[in-house]
């Protein structure tokens, strides 16, 4: 047996050991992308919230 076969059988495949984790650190990068685009938004709205009262006071 040679030794493709060995861990093809061992359901080690090019999937399994290359494209998932790839597929996987892709999704977490959009994830962390995503969340990076909420925490900018919302740092700008607390600072023009802030740059509101600022003038008020």
């Amino acid at each position: 047996m040679n030794k493709i076969s060995a861990l093809e059988k061992g359901n080690v495949t090019e999937a399994v050991v290359a494209t998932q984790p790839i597929n996987e650190y892709e999704d977490a990068l959009k994830k962390l992308i995503n969340c990076e685009k909420q925490y900018t938004t919302l740092l700008e709205e607390t600072t023009q919230v802030i740059d509101k009262q600022v003038v008020t006071d």
